[in-house]
């Protein structure tokens, strides 16, 4: 069942997203609604118009050699050009997609 969970894209509370985490940052805008006042709404009003710095995205693994490379766990740095440019929350291998995830 996790597998599935993150071939999905189901974020997981406590291990993926947290309170610190805002509805921009994780892809779940289409769960606020902002013609009701809540807690919190100007600050992510102003978020919105300011842009976001971090956000949660899925990630396929490709080339990965089962066999020989490790499996990712979560909590592994992502490098890009060298450089650490985020952590895996969760990681699992995607039986549907054929790859890592």
């Amino acid at each position: 069942m996790r597998q599935l969970r993150i071939e999905k894209f189901f974020v997981y509370w406590g291990q993926d997203i947290f309170p610190n985490v805002t509805p921009l940052e994780c892809g779940r805008m289409y769960r606020v609604d902002f013609s009701k006042d809540f807690i919190g709404r100007e600050a992510l009003l102003e978020q919105k118009k300011a842009g976001i710095h971090k956000r949660f995205v899925q990630l396929l693994v490709q080339n990965h050699d089962l066999d020989s490379d490790p499996w990712p766990q979560g909590g592994e740095l992502i490098y890009r050009y060298g450089a650490p440019v985020g952590r895996t929350t969760s990681a699992a291998y995607g039986y549907t997609l054929g790859c890592q995830v």
